[in-house]
């Protein structure tokens, strides 16, 4: 019993180093990249095509986290069985809210009243599929207590987004490359928490 509350102690401490690490680096992010874009209607373009996208995330990735997680708590041989049946309902459900999203871009835009953004929705559906997948793998390492690996995987991707999101827009490539730049983050820590 000793043993176990050690293990929730240091996993609260790891998770919450971990989120407040998350979140200075969202707000380098915040800090920086108005500068680099350089007008107030291209950071308005990145805040609405990521403040969707991350709504929907947001949803996802509670849901799947905490879903995965209670079931791998309640018996550690299932960690397995339970990642694979998680990858399989987030195949069609992950899946088919990007398919749903990606179809719809076109009418989001407009309602935005700004048909360019259309490609930047499309773009930004990558941030979902990824999300719903790496969601499965970190509620994974929650629910066998693993929160070390847990709050390294989160620090690692608040650096690798920070670092893709700014230095695509740096490199001159505007709101198209800071949101490239998150898909391209978040595709780079799926793999590394795949293994």
């Amino acid at each position: 019993m000793a043993d176990a509350a050690v293990t929730a102690g240091r996993g609260v401490i790891f998770i919450a180093l971990a989120k407040l690490y998350f979140m200075m680096a969202g707000f380098a992010i915040v800090f920086i990249l108005p500068r680099l874009l350089g007008t107030p209607a291209l950071w308005g373009n990145y805040l609405l095509v990521v403040g969707l996208v991350s709504v929907i995330d947001n949803v996802i990735v509670t849901g799947t986290i905490q879903a995965v997680s209670r079931f791998t708590a309640q018996d550690d041989s299932l960690a397995q069985a339970v990642k694979r049946a998680a990858l399989k309902v987030q195949l069609v459900l992950g899946g088919g809210i990007t398919g749903a999203y990606l179809i719809a871009a076109p009418w989001i835009a407009q309602w935005e009243r700004d048909p360019g953004l259309t490609s930047l929705y499309r773009l930004s559906a990558g941030i979902m599929f990824c999300y719903s997948f790496y969601a499965v793998f970190v509620g994974s390492l929650n629910g066998q207590r693993q929160f070390g690996r847990q709050a390294a995987l989160d620090a690692s991707f608040a650096t690798l987004r920070a670092g893709a999101i700014l230095g695509f827009a740096a490199a001159g490539w505007g709101v198209a490359g800071a949101v490239g730049g998150f898909v391209g983050a978040a595709a780079v820590i799926l793999v590394f928490s795949a293994f």
